[in-house]
């Protein structure tokens, strides 16, 4: 009996250490941390206590907590970048605000990428904004040195949408992007770079040719393909001098021939400045009220020049380019966004071409149907919403035999990539790496 002692006494230290496993009700705790470091390390807490992915997907996503003296009103804002840039912006919360219920949420860009520096305690950009009812608003400050296709501004708009999702409840399947003149053309920035967070887009006298001209400093290429399958409502002057309509017709029928979709008009007799008629103010709202983003949707189709970031669509990553991507640097610009008239924007060199990868994936069942160029690796993000794991997930890469794995969904993955996304309504049990050259498939383990 003395011999068994050291081994009983070192059970029940084991059993007192280990962490109980957290309840439902205790989950809260992950979506209150505020950076994604701090998510990780209570995931790791979890995971390592032996928390179920039956017990997450099915509670997690009611496991935000809000409370109803949450502030209402104007709310003036900075945030600091990582470059120490301070972006200010303005928050319009509704006055009778309840918790109990998920806002939808129209981030609006203004124009004047020309302006100066703003004053962060003025809140300028914002003038004649006031709280509305029944949704949340967001007017983040753009200008000259931080135009909204810069990379800081790119990111500073989904860190802004974190901010607000952390405080008020916001329903992440209705947040529109909105903007006038340069702001509108940030929509297409936005839509061929980082669409993810957006149900639609909604701009009136917004010029795409901003994008290609080299000094205004966009971010990288404009993929034109990007814009396939999102929704814009957009407005153009019969007589703009800076937007013409002859240069914006023929950009609306490349996008609508890319598989946009597109529903777009001309105020008559109207310049740079638009007076909506009421039947137009009608129209906008409706396309605003009625915009839903598909959280898991059944194709997509991507391309990016880049891994670090813009490299991802919906469930789709673009994790590695081969080394003979597509495109001879300096030769064309096949795919990417063109210049098509304005003479403004027709001046000084245009946006730099590199090589890049193009990926189109879809979904039916449980079997994923993948054809790429140019990508030497991807990932695939499989949700339990959409994808039945008690059978086998099939993965047909283009030009090699189907792939069939059984794949048994991971707490870790889960909170991995829900620290990072942020979404309630998108929720990951597997993760997959695809070999575009050898067609291997293999499971990634957060765990």
């Amino acid at each position: 009996m003395m011999q068994l002692f050291p081994w009983l006494l070192m059970a029940s230290l084991f059993v007192r250490a280990r962490e109980p496993v957290p309840q439902p009700q205790d989950l809260h705790e992950f979506w209150s941390a505020g950076t994604v470091a701090e998510r990780d390390a209570v995931a790791r807490e979890w995971v390592a206590a032996g928390l179920r992915f039956d017990t997450l997907v099915e509670s997690l996503p009611d496991a935000r907590r809000y409370t109803e003296d949450a502030p209402k009103g104007r709310i003036l804002e900075v945030r600091t970048g990582e470059d120490g840039t301070t972006y200010p912006y303005l928050i319009l919360v509704p006055p009778d605000y309840d918790a109990s219920r998920a806002y939808p949420v129209r981030l609006e860009l203004h124009g004047g990428m020309g302006a100066k520096r703003w004053d962060p305690d003025a809140g300028e950009w914002a003038e004649g904004w006031r709280p509305g009812q029944g949704q949340i608003m967001i007017l983040p400050a753009g200008w000259r040195d931080a135009m909204w296709w810069h990379p800081g501004q790119a990111h500073n708009l989904e860190a802004i949408l974190r901010r607000v999702r952390s405080t008020w409840n916001v329903d992440e399947n209705r947040v529109v992007l909105g903007g006038n003149s340069d702001g509108a053309a940030a929509l297409f920035f936005m839509a061929m770079r980082s669409p993810d967070s957006f149900a639609g887009y909604v701009g009136h006298v917004g010029p795409p040719d901003r994008l290609v001209r080299k000094s205004m400093g966009a971010d990288g290429q404009l993929h034109v393909g990007n814009l396939w399958g999102q929704s814009f409502h957009l407005g153009y002057g019969e007589v703009d001098p800076l937007v013409p309509l002859f240069a914006i017709r023929r950009y609306m029928e490349l996008f609508e021939r890319e598989g946009a979709r597109l529903d777009w008009y001309v105020c008559e007799g109207k310049g740079h400045q638009l007076d909506l008629t009421d039947e137009q103010v009608q129209v906008f709202w409706d396309f605003y009220m009625a915009a839903r983003r598909d959280p898991h949707p059944q194709e997509v189709r991507w391309s990016t020049e880049r891994v670090d970031r813009y490299q991802r669509r919906a469930w789709v990553i673009v994790d590695t380019l081969a080394d003979d991507a597509l495109i001879d640097p300096g030769k064309e610009r096949k795919g990417l966004l063109p210049r098509l008239g304005t003479k403004l924007q027709l001046r000084g060199p245009t946006v730099p071409v590199h090589g890049y990868g193009r990926v189109r994936a879809d979904r039916q069942d449980n079997t994923i149907r993948v054809s790429s160029d140019g990508i030497a690796t991807l990932r695939l993000l499989l949700s339990p919403a959409v994808f039945d794991f008690a059978k086998p997930i099939v993965v047909q890469l283009d030009g090699h035999d189907p792939v069939a794995l059984t794949c048994v969904p991971s707490a870790a993955t889960l909170l991995h990539w829900a620290a990072r996304d942020d979404d309630r309504t998108r929720l990951y049990g597997v993760e997959l790496l695809v070999d575009g050259v050898t067609g291997e498939v293999t499971v990634v383990d957060h765990g």
